[in-house]
């Protein structure tokens, strides 16, 4: 009778002699039996502990000997400053259903890369390779040495190294790359025929740079082909402007971010900037825009993500969105630490039934009027809250306030109606005021315990000074219970596109208004 060491030792053979693959010797470097779908691979590891000054003269050989398919080839973080004409020769690299094969120099001193120093190699059916560069201090595009894997390449990464223009004059087939990553370089222009073989890419990253000038055919593919470019990545640059027409084919692009740069409205945001762009979402944060850039965007679809905090738009006018093509009802819009000082009372309205202002983000503004959010029935965008059981899950307008907030009557009875859901922190400038911060919300919310509670509530010396309503605390364990819970002053028919919500009561209005023209005269 066999012990269990040595079925465990049969078992472990059998094993081998299935799958037929094993790790050669390639010290000084470690070697791992990887598995890859129903196939397995090698995992070879020269780590930094190492600091090789060359790739081991013995590695390709017994690899490439030894002909099985190798996963990742990993040699960061050592003192390789050249890499020679085949140095992966002869080698095969397979990947698994979520990740390519990779070959890693990240933070290597790499100071030359011969043209064929990734010549002959083969990469499995249904599989790119993946390159990693990075932190190598290059100088210069390796066109030349990518071309012999222009078939085979699929993602590449060159970010944090010293380049500073993207030389692809020696580039002239296209290439299969998909994903190309040149973030923290040096690079100042992206000219004329710079991606025109690079038709195939979707992600591309060329954030941190100096960027100050795209040329206005950069983008321009070789033939009438469009580009497959999905994500473009150029924040953190010096981009004052975009030439019209610099993005006519990349019809694909779905992201686009253009953060902390010097844009303006005026230079480079006019609407043929973004000529036949059909973007889901776009960043502006940190550029100098002026104006929300909303005739550049009103011909966008599926845009359903605009990122404009820290700016300096300072009136949201009437109207932005009125011409707008979008239809998502889920769109959130940052506005948030900008210099906004007034949002004109129908700067949201808009004749696109289809469109829905999921999140407005208002917090670190200067706000001391909230008329725009009175009668939502008005503001096709936006989504009063609703009181019936059956959509209670549905989406609703989140306006975010933030803290310091000039609360006056029209935003008290906007938080009392329950339009939206309010949130943010009132300071009130009245001296008289013993407690100057409140915190307010405007629609009913599920806790942990699975009720629902309304929150009409401000303060009482807010209630007693400013009179603008008798504040509510209801707790109850679903949406019939809170509508019956709440006054029937509260209540009212007011409909809109199907939704009720508890309208402004005129007595307390009134009440409102005597009161504040009684503190004006004290």
């Amino acid at each position: 009778m066999l012990h269990l060491p040595c079925i465990v030792i049969i078992l472990v053979c059998m094993s081998d002699v299935a799958l037929g693959v094993k790790c050669p010797d390639v010290s000084p470097c470690t070697c791992m039996v990887w598995p890859v779908e129903n196939a397995t691979s090698l995992y070879i590891q020269c780590d930094e502990k190492l600091q090789l000054n060359e790739i081991p003269s013995n590695l390709t050989k017994q690899l490439a000997d030894n002909k099985d398919p190798i996963f990742a080839l990993y040699f960061s973080s050592n003192n390789i400053s050249k890499l020679s004409d085949n140095s992966f020769a002869g080698l095969t690299f397979i990947g698994n259903e979520e990740t390519n094969p990779l070959i890693k120099f990240t933070s290597n001193p790499v100071v030359e890369i011969n043209p064929l120093a990734f010549a002959n190699i083969k990469v499995a059916d249904g599989y790119g390779l993946s390159l990693g560069l990075s932190s190598c201090g290059l100088t210069s595009f390796p066109a030349e040495a990518i071309m012999p894997m222009k078939t085979q390449l699929a993602e590449l990464d060159l970010s944090f190294n010293e380049i500073t223009q993207i030389n692809s004059e020696k580039i002239n087939e296209t290439l299969s790359l998909q994903i190309l990553n040149l973030n923290g370089n040096e690079i100042q222009i992206i000219e004329n025929g710079t991606f025109k073989y690079f038709s195939k890419l979707q992600h591309l990253k060329l954030s941190n740079n100096r960027i100050s000038e795209i040329e206005r055919d950069a983008f321009t593919p070789d033939g009438s082909t469009e580009m497959n470019l999905t994500e473009l990545y150029l924040g953190s640059n010096n981009l004052g402007k975009i030439y019209a027409g610099t993005f006519r084919y990349c019809s694909n692009l779905e992201r686009l971010d253009v953060s902390s740069n010097k844009l303006v409205y005026e230079a480079g945001f006019i609407g043929e900037s973004f000529q036949g762009l059909n973007l889901k979402s776009i960043d502006f944060h940190d550029n100098v825009l002026q104006r929300f850039p909303s005739e550049a965007l009103q011909d966008m679809e599926k845009l359903d993500n605009i990122i404009v905090y820290n700016s300096q738009i300072r009136t949201l006018h009437n109207n932005l969105f009125h011409l707008w093509k979008a239809t998502t009802q889920r769109m959130r819009i940052d506005l948030h630490n900008s210099t906004i000082e007034d949002i004109e009372e129908d700067a949201l309205s808009s004749s696109n039934t289809s469109l829905r202002l999921n999140y407005l983000g208002l917090h670190k503004n200067k706000l001391r009027s909230f008329t725009f959010l009175t009668d939502p029935c008005s503001k096709v965008i936006l989504n009063p809250a609703k009181w019936d059981a059956e959509a209670q899950n549905e989406p609703f307008t989140k306006v975010a306030l933030g803290d310091d907030v000039h609360c006056e009557c029209t935003l008290n009875n906007v938080i009392r109606s329950s339009m939206y859901y309010v949130s943010g922190t009132c300071k009130d400038d009245v001296a008289a005021y013993n407690d100057k911060t409140m915190y307010i919300f405007g629609d009913i919310w599920r806790n942990t315990e699975s009720k629902f509670r309304l929150y009409h509530g401000f303060q009482k010396n807010l209630e007693r000074n400013l009179g603008c309503f008798n504040g509510t605390n209801i707790e109850c364990t679903d949406y019939a219970e809170c509508s019956k819970a709440i006054p029937d002053s509260y209540k009212g028919a007011y409909k809109c596109n199907g939704a009720s919500f508890v309208p402004i009561s005129l007595s307390v209005l009134i009440t409102c208004i005597i009161t504040v023209v009684r503190n004006i005269h004290m």
